[in-house]
C-alpha cells in the first residue's frame, strides 16, 4: 500500500509521500504502483531542508 503515507507538504507532489515513526520521518518517493524508493530517514527535531 505505497500511497497510505501522506504527501510531503514541503514538496507538494503527488509522488513523494511520508510515513512519520516516532521521531522520524520515512520520506519516499512513487516509482510505480509496486515500487517506492526511499528518499531519506529524517529525525523530526531537525528542519527538512
Amino acid at each position: 500500500m505505497p500511497k497510505i503515507g501522506r504527501v510531503v507538504p514541503e514538496k507538494n507532489d503527488e509522488n513523494v509521500r511520508e510515513l512519520i515513526e516516532g521521531n522520524h520521518r520515512i520520506i519516499y518517493e512513487l516509482r510505480s504502483d509496486e515500487q517506492i524508493e526511499v528518499l531519506m530517514v529524517h529525525h523530526s527535531s531537525r528542519p527538512l531542508e
